[in-house]
């Protein structure tokens, strides 16, 4: 147990070294440096077997969870309140679009193909339908993509985040409960996980905007605004929403309260 622990450890903190270098690799190559990263997680795992998914324990799905909450939060800043005005309805048709359209490619595929029933091919689309904001985010950084196009897959990767997960979560549950799938009752969930969403990010900025010139007063607080993303992402959880889309909804009117205000 204790060599286990000791081996996240180390491979945590040479990720972080390597994960640097493959970013000069990618400056030079413009090849992503994820899939350099992807690679190295498969030959210390599943080749070597230095490590698993249980050596990581609570321990990895609370790495994740901070990477994408500091990920969806710092992506939301970079965007601006007018160019999201703008882009919003293309990025929404586009992002329900591809979700469609992935779901259903998936499930003709695993039903004609490999033989499996529909109901296992619309999970599967559904999950493999959303564009991880912890993958899209840095390679649109990185590649450094500017106006109506950095913001479009900044939207579609947080909006599908949350497509994704519903979607594919809500047939999950009928599916193990043997009960009939209301594409209704799927779309009130999304929207209620939508709405939820966007009020606690809309009223945590509104407060911590307005409070944030009285904070910045007080030593040491370089840290504060992290810490209520943190809370934002929880309180999301907590009633039903999504925190991850919470967070992004955060630092976007954060980073344009002002404008906003005007």
């Amino acid at each position: 147990m204790h060599d286990s622990f000791v081996l996240v450890v180390l491979f945590v903190g040479m990720s972080v070294f390597v994960a640097h270098l493959f970013a000069v690799v990618f400056e030079k190559t413009r090849i992503p440096d994820v899939l350099f990263l992807m690679l190295v997680g498969i030959i210390f795992g599943p080749a070597l077997g230095f490590l698993s998914q249980n050596s990581f324990g609570y321990t990895g799905k609370f790495l994740t969870m901070v990477a994408l909450i500091l990920i969806l939060f710092e992506g939301g800043i970079d965007l601006k309140i007018g160019e999201l005005r703008r882009i919003l309805w293309v990025s929404l048709f586009m992002t329900f679009g591809t979700f469609l359209l992935t779901v259903v490619a998936v499930t003709l595929i695993m039903h004609h193909f490999g033989g499996f029933d529909w109901v296992i091919g619309v999970i599967v689309g559904s999950a493999l339908g959303g564009m991880s904001p912890a993958v899209v985010i840095p390679v649109v950084r990185m590649l450094k993509l500017r106006g109506s196009s950095r913001t479009l897959l900044f939207v579609e990767s947080a909006v599908a985040d949350v497509l994704s997960l519903v979607v594919s979560a809500g047939i999950v549950e009928a599916y193990k409960a043997k009960a009939t799938l209301l594409p209704s009752a799927i779309a009130l969930q999304l929207s209620l996980s939508f709405l939820i969403s966007l009020l606690v990010g809309m009223i945590v900025a509104a407060v911590w905007s307005s409070a944030l010139r009285k904070i910045r007063e007080f030593p040491n607080t370089i840290f504060t605004t992290f810490g209520v993303v943190f809370i934002v992402y929880s309180v999301a959880e907590l009633l039903g929403g999504s925190g991850a889309a919470a967070s992004f909804v955060f630092g976007v009117l954060l980073a344009n309260f002002r404008d906003i205000s005007h």
